[in-house]
């Protein structure tokens, strides 16, 4: 009678023991199946989130994007804000360090000194909300100033830059000027001398006039990664190279190149000689983009982890994108038949990819933000916000036939960020303008903590022994 009590005693152990364990693969659980274990990552991750326009297919605000102005104009027929806060929240669980955001100067500033602040607004109050710190990158000249993809008068981004940083400065860590100026259809030609004197040294002198703190990235190279001009010492056809030839090497903080072939290490080793050549060893690399089009995430998988476990020299890695997308034409909205599956979501926004459980568990011990500074005082009052609807022709025009694109996801078209005239809308303008709000601190490496499979694991052998053990003994008092 005592061994068959001891048996079902040892039944019970073993059951509790296994049922953390198999509530991780049983349909409708609260976690994914059963993943392999990795190690933390060793730097920290962020995300890209959708182009804001596509100025090579229409005028407008994407209709795929954080931008779309109403759910009329927007791919899937709903409330844009509420597609802005789904987003936010699955950022913040991916525990990403920020999430690099397109800024089109043209909708913000649709006609010359008059702004419309209402989507900026929403998008920086309730990132704020979310934890999460969105790192804009300044990209597209208004028709009043030029086509979409000249380069702009040099005192009017300068003020642009200048209006967005006494609005959001102390929101932010860091800022990027320009978007791949070297290849990506942003600006109609690459030219780093150009680039340097309209974009980075006016972009850099106004950010450091009202937040010395927040570090200016140099737009992110796009040609760089496997190209031709940038693979043998001393490296002088990289566009790094070129914009210290320029006369730009102290206008930026943060080096960046974007790569979609994988070659993360050769192209940090090729930069941190530049950079060391130019003696500013110290500054540090950023993949402001990488991916692949993956309908089930594990290639994404795999160069995730690459990305954020084994490319020493790499400070941090920003993955392309958080969510699948179909390109448009608008408006009226139609799609092209362009689906790109980059992103560690389906488009959707629910369906979650391997992807996103693998940066997931990688970043998972990433350190919180840090408290904000206090604001630096200030004797003028905040920018005042003009909400200045675009004329019908304040829109820059397309350049026929001119493709742009990531040159990475798609050769061509994956990088069709943004698109002129549409100004943004959207409800609830926030409190963000002149009034300070979390920062994001600079990203630190991910500490260590227990990862929850482990601890399953744990449980399930303890169970086993235990009940094994339980099992003898019932054995032998039996005989």
């Amino acid at each position: 009678m005592k061994a068959g009590y001891l048996r079902l005693a040892c039944s019970a152990v073993l059951a509790i023991a296994l049922w953390p364990a198999a509530s991780q693969v049983m349909p409708g659980g609260s976690s994914p199946a059963i993943l392999p274990v990795l190690a933390a990552a060793s730097i920290p991750g962020g995300i890209n989130v959708e182009p804001s326009a596509r100025p090579n297919h229409y005028l407008g605000a994407n209709p795929d994007s954080w931008w779309c102005p109403i759910p009329s104009q927007c791919s899937n027929n709903a409330d844009p804000l509420a597609r802005i806060n789904t987003e936010m929240g699955l950022a913040q669980q991916l525990h990403v360090a920020n999430v690099r955001l397109e800024v089109p100067w043209f909708l913000v500033e649709p006609s010359r000194g008059g702004y419309d602040w209402t989507r900026a607004d929403y998008i920086f109050n309730h990132a704020v909300s979310y934890g999460l710190s969105i790192q804009p990158i300044f990209v597209y000249t208004p028709s009043w100033d030029g086509a979409y993809n000249s380069f702009p008068n040099p005192a009017d981004f300068g003020a642009f830059v200048a209006n967005f940083m006494g609005r959001y400065g102390s929101s932010i860590s860091a800022v990027e000027m320009w978007n791949e100026p070297d290849g990506g259809g942003s600006l109609v030609a690459n030219d780093p001398v150009s680039y340097v004197k309209d974009i980075l040294i006016p972009g850099y002198n106004a950010v450091k006039a009202s937040h010395p703190g927040v570090k200016v990235i140099e737009g992110g190279s796009i040609n760089d990664a496997g190209g031709a001009t940038c693979a043998t010492a001393p490296y002088t056809g990289c566009w790094l190279a070129g914009i210290y030839n320029a006369g730009g090497g102290n206008y930026f903080d943060v080096a960046a190149f974007h790569d979609y072939g994988g070659n993360y290490g050769q192209v940090v080793q090729q930069y941190r000689a530049i950079l060391n050549a130019h003696s500013n060893s110290s500054k540090p690399i950023w993949l402001g983009e990488y991916g692949v089009s993956d309908s089930n995430g594990s290639q994404q998988s795999s160069l995730i982890q690459a990305a954020l476990t084994a490319t020493p020299g790499l400070a941090l890695a920003q993955f392309y994108t958080l969510r699948d997308e179909s390109v448009y034409t608008c408006c009226p909205v139609a799609p092209t038949g362009e689906y790109k599956h980059y992103g560690v979501l389906l488009s959707d926004d629910v369906t979650r990819k391997s992807s996103f459980y693998t940066m997931q568990n990688l970043l998972g011990g990433s350190s919180p933000p840090a408290s904000p500074p206090p604001p630096p005082p200030s004797s003028q009052p905040p920018p005042t916000s003009q909400s200045t609807p675009p004329a019908s022709g304040s829109s820059p025009s397309p350049t026929p036939g001119r493709t742009q694109g990531h040159a990475s996801p798609s050769a061509g078209a994956s990088n069709d960020k943004s698109s002129p005239g549409q100004v943004a809308g959207g409800a609830g303008a926030g409190n963000v303008g002149g009034t300070p709000v979390a920062a994001q601190a600079e990203p630190t490496a991910a500490a260590h903590k227990l990862d929850p499979q482990v601890f399953y694991m744990a449980i399930v052998l303890i169970g086993l022994v235990l009940a094994g053990g339980g099992l003898i003994l019932a054995r032998i008092l039996g005989r």
